[in-house]
């Protein structure tokens, strides 16, 4: 009896043993990884098909000051111009980078990214995005051309969202 246990048990683990083997050479395509892009390509034209994370990572691999004229900047330029998502930190080092001077259009998309993200998210307000809104919001009462200029009115909503009591020392 005892003989034939053993003979069953050790049929039955061959038997596992065989179909488990089977079962790892049968033709089976493997899953294609393709790499990420890298800064060139997705400037060339796979911008569109980069996924979130994908466009995060290739920020966070540019962020460097060696690579921020020649990657970060373009990337940068062509996340704002398409809208895409892009983590807050890097909208805040683009409102620092694109100054008003040498890329006024982008720093006005990242300054009001950066704020509208704020907005979106209870408690994240500081005294330093309150120094940020004040200074952006100064700004733009003198240098607007006319009391209903685009980007006074988007920053009068930002503002009035954010923070009331500066939106009435600033608007009212």
């Amino acid at each position: 009896m005892r003989k034939t246990k053993t003979t069953l048990l050790l049929l039955s683990a061959g038997l596992f043993l065989a179909a488990s083997l089977l079962g790892c050479t049968a033709s089976r395509k493997a899953a294609v990884i393709k790499p990420a892009p890298n800064c060139t390509e997705a400037l060339a034209g796979s911008f569109n098909d980069l996924s979130e994370n994908e466009l995060s990572d290739l920020l966070d691999q540019t962020s460097s000051e060696t690579r921020l004229e020649s990657c970060w900047i373009p990337l940068m330029k062509k996340g704002l111009d398409d809208n895409r998502d892009i983590p807050h930190a890097h909208l805040l080092k683009a409102v620092k980078v694109f100054n008003k001077k040498q890329h006024e259009v982008y720093f006005h998309k990242a300054v009001y990214r950066y704020l509208a993200g704020l907005t979106q998210t209870p408690n994240r307000y500081r005294m330093e995005d309150r120094n940020l809104l004040e200074t952006y919001c100064s700004y733009l009462i003198n240098s607007a051309a006319t009391s209903k200029d685009e980007r006074l009115d988007h920053a009068k909503v930002l503002c009035r969202k954010l923070d009331r009591d500066l939106y009435a020392g600033l608007f009212e």
